[in-house]
């Protein structure tokens, strides 16, 4: 997959975002388990890429960054308007937090070495 291609896929969950926040939704989930792309990037089964989405752990994420960022930014505009916002701590204390206008799930599986 070209670096061309890679922004092309990016771009589109972008838009595929965009789309689904004017049809009304209230939440988006981005798939990256069960060996769909995202996942094959996330993988060093799969991804043997020796540029800046391979190699190392923080290339792996890369590719599902890009595109998780790329969707945000076209939920709420301005990704510096956003207010950090942590999953951690049990569930009834996540609950308890006042939920956001927009939500994104990102799906992901687990690997051993």
């Amino acid at each position: 997959m070209t670096q061309e291609d890679i922004y092309s896929v990016v771009k589109a969950h972008g838009q595929a975002a965009k789309r689904v926040k004017e049809a009304g939704f209230d939440a988006i989930e981005l798939h990256a388990a069960h060996f769909y792309l995202l996942n094959q990037f996330l993988s060093p089964y799969y991804n043997h890429r020796t540029d800046e989405y391979g190699g190392r752990l923080e290339n792996h994420v890369r590719f599902l960054k890009e595109c998780y960022f790329d969707l945000l930014e076209e939920l709420v505009g301005n990704l510096n308007d956003v207010e950090s916002t942590s999953l951690e701590g049990p569930p009834a204390a996540r609950a308890s937090r006042k939920p956001a206008r927009s939500t994104v799930w990102i799906a992901t599986s687990c690997w051993r070495s």
